[in-house]
């Protein structure tokens, strides 16, 4: 899979109220496809009891190659406990939503040799630092608080779809 370079980070929402989840999915979406991001579900699972009280669990792994050797990776791990559907009435119209609790970890990290061509051998190890030395390929700081700005970004998105955002 390569090296992670930086130390990952992750970022945490926890939210219990009312909430839009069709509107959260698809505006995840289009964060996602606005950032020219891959998106691979890695799970998803959707639990009801008898009385309608629903469980979910959401896995999304999104991927943004930077060149050759550098990959961008961002996990949105979302999970809702007792997730029940309600009708709402906000500015004078009914509206179907759910009542419940969330749990949204955001982990960035940045993966050189992602494909795992320089993990082969010693020689092969040593001949990678050669070769990101020669070609630039090595990224410091400023590549690391773009991703890190990123995913506080998306962290952002998800308090402005629950209205816990700050103006």
């Amino acid at each position: 899979m390569g090296n992670v370079r930086m130390l990952e980070k992750t970022g945490y929402l926890r939210y219990s109220g009312y909430f839009d989840w069709p509107k959260i999915y698809s505006s995840m979406a289009s964060w996602m496809g606005k950032e020219q991001l891959t998106i691979y579900e890695k799970v998803y699972k959707d639990k009801t009891d008898a009385q309608g009280i629903a469980e979910r669990e959401l896995t999304w792994v999104c991927e943004r190659k930077k060149d050759r050797m550098i990959k961008y990776i961002m996990e949105v791990n979302l999970r809702m406990w007792d997730v029940q559907p309600v009708e709402v009435t906000k500015e004078g119209k009914k509206k179907k939503m759910n009542r419940g609790r969330i749990r949204i970890e955001v982990t960035a990290k940045i993966v050189d040799d992602f494909q795992g061509k320089f993990e082969v051998s010693k020689i092969s190890q040593k001949l990678y630092k050669i070769y990101s030395k020669i070609t630039g390929l090595s990224f410091g700081l400023g590549e690391w608080d773009y991703w890190y700005t990123k995913m506080w970004e998306l962290n952002g998105e998800f308090k402005k779809l629950l209205g816990t955002d700050t103006q």
